[in-house]
């Protein structure tokens, strides 16, 4: 649940209950609780003409467990609802719209990554092979020159030459013949020079795997018409999948290694 896509804090808190489903049963309650005032309040808050004050806000967003930027936001949406002058609030919202348009960039909404200079980038994002090695690098098994020729059926001098380059970054270490991962993950902002061809070498990667994919893997496209509100949503709700996928792929046992392009294929 993303308090970004909402422009009241009251709808939000309603759709946050009513997603916890049965778990949100009493929560009035448990928020009253938390407050320290009667649940009547909270009602007469969330479905009335009261509102909650700037500090009774940072509080509840702390319990529920909102980040820096959140908790500003949800700030800006009660004084906003606040506001005594029509000028007041015209200068909340436009504050509002740009923490609003911050969360929107990606790079601010996922974990922080290793920064590469302008010529590693040039390097590390010229083909595939760089990422998909730093990524196998991580599996937990002992993983050698021998295992990356193969895997990728490439030739070991250009095996031994991506790796030195890792090396060198700092993106992978070798012990004893063997190699471990250095720095977790790279990541390019939006604007990159690097970018397209970063996308470019996934995606024809991925139309190379189409041809032999299994049934346990998955590729999708699709045509459609929307409106302006619905794409503003489900992008919204997609960066919120992005994070869960990371969340979830960070946690998980390193036992094998795949691709997402909003294609999922194993590599």
């Amino acid at each position: 649940m993303s308090i970004f896509k909402h422009g009241d804090y009251k709808a939000y808190f309603h759709e946050l209950i009513e997603f916890k489903g049965s778990a949100g049963r009493g929560e009035y309650k448990r928020i009253a609780e938390f407050l320290g005032v009667h649940p009547t309040m909270i009602s007469q808050i969330l479905s009335g003409e009261k509102h909650f004050t700037p500090e009774q806000i940072v509080r509840l967003a702390k319990h529920y467990g909102f980040s820096k930027d959140e908790i500003h936001y949800a700030i800006l949406l009660v004084e906003i609802a606040r506001a005594g002058s029509i000028e007041l609030k015209k200068q909340l919202i436009e504050m509002k719209e740009e923490v609003q348009k911050k969360s929107l960039k990606l790079a601010n909404r996922l974990l922080a990554s290793t920064e590469l200079s302008e010529s590693q980038k040039a390097i590390f994002y010229s083909s595939w092979v760089y990422s998909a090695i730093q990524i196998a690098a991580s599996l937990e098994r002992e993983v050698n020159l021998d295992f990356f020729r193969k895997r990728f059926n490439l030739s070991l001098e250009r095996v031994r030459e991506v790796l030195e380059f890792l090396r060198e970054a700092g993106l992978v270490i070798e012990q004893e013949g063997f190699f471990k991962p250095g720095a977790k993950s790279t990541h390019l902002a939006k604007g990159s020079p690097f970018l397209i061809k970063h996308h470019a070498n996934w995606r024809i990667k991925a139309i190379e795997k189409s041809e032999i994919l299994s049934d346990e893997e998955l590729m999708y496209s699709v045509n459609i018409s929307l409106s302006q509100e619905d794409f503003k949503r489900l992008r919204e709700e997609m960066i919120e999948f992005i994070q869960k996928f990371l969340k979830t792929v960070h946690a998980s046992p390193a036992q094998d290694i795949a691709q997402f392009n909003l294609d999922f294929f194993w590599l």
